[in-house]
């Protein structure tokens, strides 16, 4: 952080980067709605491979990820976000 940072703009970072896990527990609930409401199946791909970068994120057993990700349960998806929050 030593690259001219002014004292707030490192509180700021260091803020972010604190607040990381909660940040992407946002993103994937904003995605799970999105997922709900969705028809076109390319948005829907899109939407998938977002919420598998953020799942990776955040402590999820590794069996867990990638039956999520393979069925694209979105119930599951929604159950395990729940769990975290």
């Amino acid at each position: 952080m030593a690259r001219g940072y002014s004292q707030h703009q490192k509180n700021i970072i260091k803020n972010y980067y604190k607040n990381l896990d909660t940040i992407a527990l946002q993103k994937l609930q904003e995605i799970v709605s999105e997922l709900y409401i969705c028809e076109s199946e390319k948005k829907q791909a899109s939407l998938w491979k977002k919420a598998e970068t953020q799942l990776k994120k955040l402590e999820i057993k590794p069996a867990q990820l990638k039956y999520i990700l393979e069925e694209r349960d979105l119930g599951e998806l929604a159950r395990c976000i729940s769990k975290l929050v």
